[in-house]
Parts: C-alpha cells; sequence; structure tokens
C-alpha cells in the first residue's frame, strides 16, 4: 500500500480539509482574532487534521503489507483465508468475511464436484462387473449357436445397450438442462415406442401389458421420458413373480397436471426399504437377494425428474404390487423456461 495511492484515494477529504482552513482563517481574520490565537488555533486544527487523515494509513499499511506478503508466500493462493491476519477496522472486517464466504463457497463446489466424481467412480466399476455378465453370456451363445442361442443372444445384447445408455445418462445428469427439450408430447406415443423396445424382454419373461392410454399430452422431454420409463420397466421385469406377470400403464388428467401411472404385480418392495429407493445406490431386500442390482435405475430417473419440474411418488405393497406415479403438472413447464433462461444468461 503506497502513501501516494492512499492520498489520491482520501484526495477529496484533504481538498475538503484545506478548503475549511482557508475558510476559518478569512472568517476569524474578519472578526479580527489577535495573530497569536489565530496561529495557535490553526496548528491546533494542522496537527489534528494531519493525525486523522493519516494515522489510518500507518495503521491500515501494516495490514495490507502482510497480507499481500502471505499471499506472495503461499504456493497454494486459497489458503490464504486460513492465514489472514484478524483486522482491527472495519475495511479489513469486511475483506475477511468476504474472503471467507468466497473460500466456503469455493469448498463447497469442490466438495460437490468431489462427491459427484467419486460416485460416479463407484457406479462405473459397479458398471463394469456388471456388463461383464452378458458379455460373457454372448460369447459363450455364440460358442453354441442355434435359433433359441440367437434369441437369448439378442437379448443379452439389449442387456449391454441398456448398461450403456444408463451410464451416458448418468454422465449427462448433473447438466440436464444443455440436453433437454421440452415441448407437447404424447404420453401414448412415448410409452409405446418404450414397449416396443422392450418387446423382446417383455416376451421372454412373459410379461402381459395392459395400457390406457387416451390423447393425454404433457410437457416434457420425449427422449428423456424414454429413458425414465426405461429403466421402471425393467424394473417391473427384474422383480417379477414367478407367473401371471403383469404390467399396466394408464393415465389420468386432473386440471393441470397429469398422472402417469406404471404399475406391476410382482415380488414389490419390502415397507423397510420404501423410504429410500430413490437413493443413489440402494438395492434394498431385493437387490441383495438378487445380486444384479446397481441401485442407479429409480435414483436416475427421479434425478431427471426433478431436473425438469417432474416429481414421482412410488407405492408398494411386499408381495402384491409396486406402482410408479410420475407427475407432470403444467405450470412446472414456465419454471423450467424461467430456469434455462437464467442458465443462458
Amino acid at each position: 500500500m503506497k502513501f501516494k495511492t492512499y492520498c489520491i484515494d482520501r484526495s477529496y477529504e484533504i481538498i475538503a480539509y484545506c478548503l475549511l482552513q482557508v475558510f476559518l482563517f478569512l472568517l476569524l481574520s474578519m472578526v479580527k482574532v489577535k495573530i497569536d490565537l489565530l496561529f495557535l488555533t490553526f496548528t491546533l486544527m494542522f496537527v489534528f487534521g494531519i493525525f486523522f487523515l493519516f494515522y489510518p494509513y500507518f495503521r491500515k499499511k501494516s495490514y495490507y503489507n502482510n497480507l499481500l506478503k502471505t499471499l506472495d508466500n503461499l504456493d497454494q493462493k486459497y489458503l490464504v483465508s486460513e492465514m489472514i491476519e484478524k483486522s482491527d477496522f472495519l475495511e479489513g472486517q469486511i475483506l475477511e468475511n468476504i474472503i471467507y464466504e468466497i473460500d466456503k463457497s469455493m469448498k463447497e463446489k469442490i466438495n460437490q464436484e468431489k462427491d459427484f466424481h467419486e460416485s460416479f467412480k463407484e457406479y462405473l466399476e459397479l458398471w463394469v462387473h456388471e456388463i461383464k455378465i452378458p458379455l460373457a453370456t454372448c460369447f459363450l451363445l455364440l460358442h453354441n449357436e442355434s435359433e433359441k442361442s440367437s434369441k437369448k443372444l439378442l437379448l443379452e445384447i439389449e442387456k449391454i445397450e441398456d448398461m450403456v445408455e444408463k451410464i451416458l445418462y448418468y454422465a449427462r445428469s448433473e447438466n440436464v438442462e444443455q440436453d433437454y427439450w421440452i415441448k407437447k408430447t404424447s404420453l401414448k406415443k412415448v410409452v409405446h415406442e418404450e414397449l416396443k423396445r422392450c418387446k423382446n424382454r417383455l416376451l421372454d419373461e412373459k410379461v402381459t401389458v395392459d395400457v390406457s392410454l387416451k390423447e393425454e399430452t404433457v410437457r416434457t422431454d420425449a427422449k428423456w421420458l424414454e429413458f425414465i420409463l426405461h429403466q421402471i420397466i425393467n424394473n417391473a421385469i427384474q422383480y417379477k413373480r414367478k407367473r401371471g406377470s403383469k404390467l399396466k400403464i394408464w393415465a389420468e388428467e386432473k386440471e393441470n397436471t397429469c398422472f402417469l401411472y406404471i404399475e406391476d404385480n410382482g415380488i414389490g418392495i419390502a415397507k423397510e426399504d420404501l423410504p429410500r429407493v430413490f437413493d443413489k445406490s440402494f438395492t434394498g431386500k431385493n437387490g441383495r437377494n438378487l445380486k444384479t442390482s446397481t441401485g442407479m435405475g429409480l435414483y436416475l430417473c427421479k434425478k431427471l425428474l426433478l431436473k425438469m419440474n417432474h416429481q414421482i411418488e412410488i407405492t408398494s405393497e411386499e408381495g402384491k404390487f409396486t406402482r410408479l406415479t410420475i407427475i407432470f403438472d403444467e405450470t412446472s413447464f414456465y419454471n423450467t423456461l424461467h430456469n434455462s433462461y437464467k442458465n443462458v444468461r
């Protein structure tokens, strides 16, 4: 902190003080104050003026010089918030608070990124182990090729495709708003497209499908919704009952809200597991029994739906049914537009 810079910064106060001195000199001269008293008055005013104008410079100079010196000596500059000395003047305290808040915000952001990358690494490791199973099955089927083997091979390849797609969507899930396109979408069309994609697995697992959709339209991204439905339908197939498996899909419209229901009559979910089914990597009792679950499907469903301002709810009774409800609120479309606009800006 240079003296010249400080004087320039306080120039208005210095000029005002000098003008006040001149004004007082003229005023006291007009009232014919004795020269000795006039000299004493101006001497005292000059001393106090110099003190009050320039004492803060020496006090602040020491603080700011120490701060700059500390910063120069640090290899990792972000640690300055932990090394900074406490100030005894207002500007220094404001600066300390600003540095503290910036440091706190940076640490929170770093921790968020760290958590995301750690969870991505864990999921990637699980995914790699999981994808080895259908790959190994494919190789075995190729060595023993037949019509039945070809059908099974197709199913295994579809599983690989699903796994690849899941990890791709997981990688994109942090920046969904850069990829989605919200527009009026026919639920009937999206559901039928997804059922067509799952046809082979549904037939192979002997799951009966009942769809009761009219012409309901919602404002959403069709591609992301198809992915979400794919996870839900795959779960219904994975946790189906041994005989008489059924999958029912229907919708209801109430005022500005549309409810899409996907219900299966599978093995259901244990009551104690139900509050955690949307948690990342949570497999629950069923996942532990089957040993093929990563616990990421429903987690991704909820995360992506919330990014688009939709909601998802689940009800289930162990041994009887599981019903997932996707809620499309018309007003949420405008919230999504507003958030997207803010992100663009």
